[in-house]
């Protein structure tokens, strides 16, 4: 039934959670953005299967993309704030903003 992808969502989170069950609905596997991935299956070995089929279709993928310096993806500045305050970081804006400089 394919992969679905959610958006980032900070980890941990109801909404992340309610995400990934409705994702699952549809889908057999769903990617979390910059996280991992659920599978599921009727047995434990097709989803194990699924899983490991989907890993190394990724692992080829990374190696594709890493013959390019031109950066794809990464967690915004945004995103690592919205974690820093659900999870009571307590790490300095100016902190958080120097990485992306």
């Amino acid at each position: 039934r394919g992969i679905g992808v959610i958006d980032w969502m900070v980890p941990g989170s109801r909404e992340l959670a309610v995400a990934s069950a409705e994702a699952l609905e549809i889908h057999d596997a769903v990617v979390w953005p910059h996280h991992g991935i659920f599978c599921a299956g009727d047995t434990f070995a097709r989803a194990y299967g699924l899983l490991s089929t989907i890993e190394k279709a990724s692992e080829v993928a990374v190696k594709v993309r890493s013959m390019t310096t031109t950066p794809l993806n990464r967690i915004s500045k945004e995103d690592i704030c919205k974690i820093n305050e659900a999870y009571a970081l307590g790490i300095p804006p100016e902190r958080i903003a120097a990485v992306f400089q």
